[in-house]
């Protein structure tokens, strides 16, 4: 079955494709939105205000990326839970499952990471390390888990929304 079929002027979506297209949209609005104080800060850092490179690390270091990534996947998952259309039940253990395992690495995250500002603040005890490049690799393993998460979700909201109103 083809994404799309195409005329000469016109472009007909098949409903997976319509369904795709929309939950991409979808993603690239929340994560613009989501992530506006981090891109103000990293246009700031680019124009060399002062302070703003040390923000944009802080940012970054931070995890706030995490942050933003867990946001999405639990509105998404409470989203489901609020919608007409009606699951079996170990969806939506699964739909809780999923944001329950996002806030729980993020709370272990933050916690290592707020361990590690705490024994710098007091350099005569012995210090717990974090491997900041790990931390890098978890955050693009959570990104590829939040995208792909979410694609797979609203691409199927999107199509049974459409099924219900007879949109396709």
């Amino acid at each position: 079955m083809a994404l799309f079929k195409l005329n000469l002027f016109e472009v007909d979506f098949a409903p997976v494709g319509k369904a795709l297209a929309k939950a991409s949209i979808w993603m690239v609005a929340t994560a613009l939105f989501g992530s506006v104080a981090l891109i103000l800060v990293g246009i700031l850092s680019k124009l060399n205000i002062i302070g703003a490179d040390t923000k944009l690390k802080e940012h970054i270091d931070d995890l706030f990326i995490v942050f933003l990534c867990c946001a999405i996947i639990s509105q998404l998952s409470f989203e489901a839970f609020l919608c007409k259309i009606k699951f079996g039940k170990y969806s939506y253990l699964f739909f809780f499952g999923s944001a329950a395992l996002a806030m729980f690495c993020a709370c272990i995250y933050y916690t290592i990471i707020f361990m590690q500002k705490g024994a710098e603040a007091h350099p005569d005890e012995t210090k717990p390390t974090v491997n900041f490049a790990a931390v890098g690799i978890f955050q693009i393993i959570f990104i590829i888990y939040t995208v792909l998460y979410t694609l797979f979700l609203k691409v199927f909201l999107f199509m049974e929304e459409d099924k219900i109103y007879k949109v396709c």
